[in-house]
């Protein structure tokens, strides 16, 4: 099925800044494929800079952190609330996601010097995908050294 999806405004970048987004989120696979996804998107709306997608199907069953360069699967977190921060770096492309205060998970993804978006989806087969969020706070905040400075 298509599913639902919300895309915020366009947030322009701020020199010498990452964009954080840190929710509190509940993911439920229904019955067949699901895939919920919390994207940063280019000002486009369609061009993927980094993602996390929340992913239940044959062969997959967890949560895989990347986009443009592949991903890196981590064990999934379903039907249970969980702390998710996703750190990034336009100038680089340095991408952070971390869960529930736990090791934190880098790659290199796609930089951008125009503004991004945050996007936030849940589709699959058949019915009863659910991603909700009951927290979203999303800033820019000064890159820390090996957190998305570009070293």
């Amino acid at each position: 099925g298509r599913g639902g999806a919300v895309v915020t405004r366009a947030l322009a970048p701020v020199r010498g800044h990452c964009l954080v987004v840190k929710k509190r989120t509940r993911v439920h696979p229904g019955r067949e494929r699901s895939a919920a996804e919390t994207t940063l998107l280019a000002d486009d709306g369609a061009t993927r800079l980094a993602a996390v997608t929340y992913a239940r199907g044959p062969g997959v069953d967890g949560f895989l952190v990347g986009d443009a360069r592949g991903h890196d699967p981590l064990p999934g977190t379903w039907d249970a609330w969980f702390d998710e921060t996703l750190t990034y770096d336009p100038l680089t492309g340095a991408f952070f996601y971390g869960v529930d205060g736990g090791p934190v998970r880098v790659r290199e993804e796609r930089p951008t010097a125009g503004p991004i978006r945050v996007g936030l989806a849940a589709s699959g087969r058949g019915m009863g995908h659910v991603h909700e969020v009951d927290r979203l706070e999303i800033t820019w905040k000064p890159c820390q050294l090996g957190e998305g400075d570009g070293t």
